[in-house]
C-alpha cells in the first residue's frame, strides 16, 4: 500500500514492533545501516517501477529488484542483498561506493538471517513513492531516530548547530561550499538549489549513509561527497578551486599522527588548526568559514596553535567567535566555540566576541538543546551589549592572542568593578613565592587540590591531619604562613597555611603560594572575597581548557578585589560570620529531624562477631537431621513423640522444628545487616577507575550472553581528553571488591526493577563516564553514570528513601538493603549517588519506555590524576 503522511504514525508503531521480534539477533548500529539503505532501495524501486517516476534516473537490474530479492532471500538474505547491491553498483557507477558499503554477510546464522529477512518482509507491505509524502523526510525520521538511540555514541551535529552555522553562509544563489569531515552530510542538506556543494569523509559507511541522506532528498545533483581523508588528501576539486563558503565541525582535538602533521606548512598537531589553516588558501578573495571548534585552540599555549592565531587576527581575517551552550553534542559535554573568517569583513581591525552560553533549551540533565532563535540576535547584534563585544587587535594582542569570549565580555558582579575606587589588582597585595624544591624526603604530608578548604569558617589550616604518603617528583616544600591558591579547575579554593611541626609538600602545577601584605589587607578578609561571586565571574573569563581547566599565574595576579581600609574589613568578615551561623543553626535543627528517622539502625556487631558461629550451627543442625532421619528414626519409630517428661506438651519432632524456626529466622536478621560487615571489612587501595569499569563492563557482556546490552559510555572521549592534559590514569582510594558489589547490586537492580515490564526492543545496561572537568569544574573527582531502559520508578520512590536502611517501593521491591548498600560504599568512596534523570525514550504499543539513570560522584579527596612523567 503507498505510504501517506497519515500512514506514518501506524508504520512508525509496526517498525518498533518488527525492532522487538529480532533483539538480540542484530546491533542497533548494524540494524541502521542496513535498515536505511534497505528503506531507500525499497523507495528506489517502487519509483522506478512507477507509471509516473518523476525523471528518476537510477537504473535497477533484474537481481536487483525488489519482488526477486522477496522471492529469493529467504534461506541466503545476505548473499542475495550483496549480490543486488554490487549489481545496483555497475548500473549506477556513480553510486558503486554508496551501495557496496556494507556487508550483509557479517554474520551466517540463522537468527542473524531470520533478521535481515524480516526487514525485507516488513517494507514490502509499503509504497514510500507517492506524490504526497516526502520520502526524505521519512528517512531523516529513521535516520535521527538511530542517532538518538546510540546516545553518546553518536557523532553528528545537531540541527539547531547546522541551521546555525550555516546562518553564516554569503548571500549567492550560486555559492560554491566546501565541507571537510563532512560526516553525514548534514551541512549539504542546506546548500542552495544552484549552489555547488564538495564533501570530504573519511569513513566509509558514514559517507555512504551521508549519499544515502541525500538521495532521498534528491539532493544528489548538485552535492558531491567524496570517500577521502580531508587531513591526509586533497582531491582534485580541492587542490583546483576556491570556495565561496567553507564549513566544518572537525573531529575535536583529535591528535594528528606525526605523518599526517608534515601536511601542514606549520606542523599542526591537532585537526582544528589543521583544516582552518587550510581552509584559508581555499576561499576566493571575497570567501568566508565557519568552524565548530573546542576551546583548546581558542587559548592554547601550544606554538603552532598560537601562531596560526597570531596569523588570523594580524591579517584581518577573525570576523566573529562564539561561545555555544555546554552539553548540545550527543557525544560529547565539551562546550563547542564558532570561530568565523571572513576576507571580506565589514569592519575592518574589529572582532565579535559572543557569549551565547545562555541561549539553550534543557532536554535532560545530559544534553541541551540550542536557543536559535536568542542565539542568532546575539550574533545579529552591531554593537556591544550585555553578552556582545567587540575587540580590536591591540586589546586581543594584549590577551596574548587568546580568543575565548569570556576574556573580553564583563561577566555579571564583574561590571560593579568598573566605577569602584577601592579595587586592586591581586599582585598588589600579593607575592608570589619561589619554589623551595624537596631534595631528601621520599615520604611527607603532600597537599592536593582535595586538601584545599571549602569550609568558609576554616580557610586558615595546619595540614596536621594530612596523611603521610610517598612523594611524587618535583615536590616543592610549603612555606610557613602563606596563602594557597587552586590552579587547576575553576575553583580557587583559597587557603592560609599557617605552619606545622612537620614540612608540608605540594605539587607546583596544581597550586599557587603566595606571601600576603598584610600591612594592606586582613588575611581573613582576602580569603573571603575570594570567594566572591565577582570575583569566581572574572576566574571563570582566565580559566582554559576543556579536560582539565586552568588559570594562569599571570591571570591569578590580574584578579581585581575591593580593597577598603583594614579596620572596614575586620567588619565585613565579622558580619558574614554572624551571618553564617545563623545558617547554621537553622541546618542543625533539620539535622536533629533528620537523625530521628534512623533510631532504628541495625547493629553491625551482630554480623560481625557471630555470622560465621551462626553458620556452623546450621551447618551441624542440619547434619544431625541427616542423622536422625537417615538412621535413627529407622530403629526408633517413637523418636519423635519424645518428650521431657509425661506431663509435657512438647515433643522431640517439635523441638526440632522451633530450633529450625529460630536459626531460620536469626540468619534471616543476620543476613539483613551481613552488607554492614562487608562496608566494615574494607581494604584501600588505590583503583585505576576507567580500567576495572571497562573490564566490569567485558565480563558483564559474557555473563548476560545476548540477554540484555551491556554498553559502555563516553570512555573514549574521557581516554582523548587525558591524554590532551598529558593525565596517564585516574586513580581513585577503595576497596576493589566493594565497587565490584555495587556495581553488581545496581545490575540486579535493572533485571528485576528495570527489564521485568519492559517491552522495548532493546534492554540494556549501561555505564556512562562523564568526568569532564570543564563541566564538573569546582571538583578533580569523578564521576559517572549508571542507568537502565525500562519502567518508570514506582511513583512513591525517593532517593532517601531507596538510600536508608531498609527503604523499598514498588511492585517488585526487594529487602530494603540494596540501596542503602550501594550509597554506604559511596560513602566509603567519600561520594555521593543521586537520581540523575528518568528520560522518556518513546511510547511502544501503549506503554511508555523510559531511561533510568543514577548518578556517581567520588570525592576529590579519593581521586587522584597520574600524570605522565
Amino acid at each position: 500500500m503507498q505510504i501517506e503522511k497519515s500512514d506514518l504514525i501506524n508504520f512508525n508503531k509496526k517498525f518498533w514492533n518488527e525492532l522487538d521480534n529480532i533483539k538480540g539477533y542484530i546491533d542497533v548500529s548494524e540494524y541502521k545501516q542496513f535498515f536505511l539503505l534497505l528503506l531507500y532501495f525499497k523507495y528506489a524501486n517502487d519509483r522506478y517501477n512507477s507509471i509516473d517516476s518523476g525523471g528518476f534516473q537510477m537504473m535497477i537490474p533484474e537481481t536487483a529488484n525488489w519482488d526477486f530479492i522477496r522471492n529469493n532471500a529467504q534461506h541466503n538474505t545476505g548473499d542475495v542483498l550483496n549480490k543486488a547491491f554490487y549489481q545496483m553498483g555497475r548500473e549506477n557507477p556513480k553510486f558503486m561506493n554508496v551501495f557496496t558499503a556494507f556487508d550483509f554477510n557479517i554474520k551466517s546464522n540463522r537468527e542473524y538471517n531470520y533478521a535481515l529477512f524480516n526487514i525485507i518482509q516488513f517494507l514490502s507491505d509499503y509504497d514510500f513513492y507517492s506524490s504526497e509524502n516526502k520520502f526524505g523526510e521519512i528517512f531523516d525520521g529513521f535516520f535521527m531516530k538511530f542517532i538518538e538511540m546510540e546516545g553518546r555514541n553518536a557523532f553528528i551535529p545537531p540541527k539547531e548547530l547546522v541551521h546555525l552555522m550555516n546562518s553564516f553562509r554569503p548571500n549567492n544563489d550560486k555559492l560554491t561550499t566546501y565541507n571537510p569531515f563532512s560526516g553525514y552530510g548534514s551541512f549539504a542538506l542546506l546548500n542552495p538549489e544552484n549552489g555547488s556543494f564538495y564533501g570530504q569523509e573519511a569513513q566509509v559507511k558514514t559517507n555512504a549513509l551521508a549519499h544515502l541522506r541525500l538521495l532521498a532528498y534528491g539532493l544528489d545533483g548538485n552535492c558531491k561527497l567524496e570517500n577521502s581523508n580531508p587531513i591526509e588528501y586533497n582531491s582534485e576539486v580541492v587542490k583546483d578551486s576556491r570556495f565561496d563558503f567553507i564549513i566544518s565541525n572537525p573531529p575535536l582535538r583529535a591528535r594528528l599522527s606525526r605523518e599526517q602533521s608534515q601536511y601542514s606548512p606549520t606542523k599542526q598537531k591537532f585537526s582544528e588548526p589543521y583544516i582552518i589553516e587550510k581552509s584559508i588558501d581555499l576561499l576566493t578573495k571575497d570567501g568566508k568559514a565557519i568552524f565548530a571548534v573546542a576551546g583548546g585552540f581558542l587559548f592554547s599555549g601550544n606554538k603552532t596553535e598560537k601562531s596560526l592565531r597570531e596569523k588570523l587576527i594580524e591579517s584581518d581575517l577573525v570576523e566573529m567567535v562564539v561561545a555555544l551552550p555546554a552539553k548540545i553534542l550527543f557525544n560529547t559535554s565539551i562546550p563547542l566555540y564558532l570561530i568565523v573568517l571572513n576576507k571580506n569583513k565589514e569592519l575592518s581591525q574589529q572582532t565579535k566576541f559572543v557569549d551565547a552560553t545562555e541561549c539553550f533549551v534543557a532536554v535532560s540533565k545530559r544534553l541541551n538543546k540550542i536557543d536559535l532563535e536568542k542565539t542568532l540576535q546575539l550574533v545579529g547584534a552591531n554593537e556591544d551589549a550585555d553578552k556582545v563585544q567587540f575587540s580590536d587587535v591591540k586589546e586581543i594582542k594584549e590577551n596574548d592572542f587568546n580568543l575565548i569570549p569570556h576574556r573580553y565580555i564583563p561577566i555579571g558582579t564583574e561590571t560593579d568593578l568598573l566605577d569602584n575606587e577601592e579595587v586592586v589588582v591581586l599582585k598588589q597585595i600579593i607575592k608570589s613565592v619561589p619554589r623551595l624544591r624537596n631534595n631528601n624526603s621520599v615520604e611527607g604530608r603532600l597537599i592536593k587540590i582535595g586538601n584545599l578548604s571549602n569550609d568558609i569558617k576554616q580557610l586558615q589550616t595546619s595540614f596536621d591531619d594530612t596523611e603521610v604518603v610517598e612523594l611524587p617528583r618535583n615536590t616543592s616544600i610549603l612555606p610557613d604562613n602563606c596563602l594557597i591558591l587552586a590552579t587547576r579547575f575553576s575553583a580557587l579554593k583559597p587557603t592560609f597555611y599557617t605552619t606545622s611541626s612537620d614540612n608540608i609538600f605540594y605539587v607546583p602545577g596544581n597550586i599557587a603560594v603566595f606571601k600576603v601584605d598584610e600591612k594592606r589587607v586582613y588575611v581573613e578578609y582576602l580569603l573571603q572575597e575570594l570567594r566572591q561571586d565577582y570575583v569566581i565571574n572574572q576566574v571563570s573569563k582566565y580559566i582554559k581548557g576543556a579536560a582539565i581547566p586552568f588559570i594562569s599565574k599571570d591571570d591569578l595576579n590580574n584578579l581585581k578585589i575591593k580593597l577598603p581600609a583594614i579596620d572596614k574589613q575586620k567588619e565585613i568578615v565579622l558580619k558574614r560570620l554572624s551571618a553564617l551561623l545563623s545558617k547554621e543553626d537553622a541546618k542543625v535543627t533539620d539535622k536533629i529531624k533528620e537523625l530521628e528517622l534512623d533510631k532504628a539502625e541495625e547493629n553491625v556487631y551482630l554480623r560481625h562477631h557471630i555470622a560465621g558461629p551462626l553458620g556452623s550451627v546450621r551447618k551441624s543442625f542440619n547434619s544431625m537431621l541427616n542423622i536422625i532421619e537417615g538412621n535413627l528414626l529407622t530403629d526408633n519409630q517413637g523418636l519423635m513423640e519424645l518428650k521431657v517428661n509425661p506431663d509435657s506438651k512438647l515433643t522431640f519432632g517439635k523441638y526440632i522444628d522451633i530450633i529450625k524456626r529460630d536459626l531460620e529466622s536469626m540468619s534471616n536478621s543476620v543476613n539483613k545487616v551481613g552488607k554492614e560487615a562487608d562496608i566494615i571489612d574494607s581494604n584501600t587501595e588505590a583503583i585505576d577507575i576507567l580500567k576495572f569499569i571497562r573490564n566490569y563492563v567485558i565480563e558483564l557482556q559474557e555473563k548476560v550472553d545476548g540477554r540484555y546490552k551491556v554498553s559502555l559510555r563516553g570512555v573514549e572521549i574521557v581516554k582523548e581528553e587525558l591524554e590532551a592534559a598529558n593525565v596517564k590514569r585516574i586513580l581513585v582510594e577503595g576497596d576493589r571488591s566493594l565497587l565490584r558489589k555495587m556495581f553488581d547490586n545496581l545490575v540486579e537492580n535493572a533485571e528485576n526493577h528495570g527489564f521485568k515490564n519492559s517491552v522495548f526492543p532493546n534492554n540494556e545496561f549501561f555505564i556512562d563516564i562523564l568526568w569532564n572537568a570543564s563541566v564538573d569544574r569546582d571538583t578533580q573527582g569523578f564521576y559517572f553514570q549508571v542507568g537502565n531502559t525500562g519502567s518508570l520508578l514506582p511513583s512513591n520512590f525517593t532517593i532517601e528513601n531507596y538510600k536508608r536502611n531498609g527503604g523499598t517501593s514498588g511492585e517488585n521491591r526487594g529487602n530494603g538493603y540494596g540501596g542503602w548498600f550501594i550509597n554506604e560504599v559511596m560513602a566509603k568512596f567519600e561520594g555521593s549517588i543521586d537520581l540523575y534523570d528518568q528520560e522518556l525514550l518513546t511510547t511502544f504499543e501503549g506503554e511508555d519506555i523510559y531511561e533510568i539513570i543514577f548518578e556517581f560522584q567520588i570525592s576529590p579527596t579519593k581521586t587522584k590524576l597520574e600524570y605522565y612523567e
